[in-house]
């Protein structure tokens, strides 16, 4: 099992060798940072094998329903997890 603080760092090391930027890879830290408490807090997930597109879907809903007025921020700052973070784990299998 793989725990979610684990792949954050696994994917930031992967960053890193890909040579994006130091802002990048602090901003998809952060970023992450922020879904990961969230599904630690609220959903009790903490390996990648108990997370379900319910647990995105209500980080997503926390994101824009919690905070009302940031809909007007572009989407970037509205859904702080970036899309390659998860593009990244599914090919981490193949």
């Amino acid at each position: 099992m793989f725990s979610m603080d684990f792949l954050v760092k696994e994917f930031l090391f992967d960053c890193r060798v890909r040579s994006l930027s130091e802002q990048t890879i602090l901003n998809y830290k952060k970023q992450l940072g922020h879904f990961v408490r969230f599904l630690e807090t609220e959903c009790k997930v903490t390996n990648i094998e108990d997370l379900k597109p319910l647990h995105i879907k209500l980080f997503i809903l926390s994101t824009t329903v919690a905070f009302p007025l940031i809909r007007k921020l572009p989407r970037r700052f509205i859904f702080p997890v970036n899309s390659s973070a998860f593009f990244w784990v599914i090919n981490l299998e193949a």
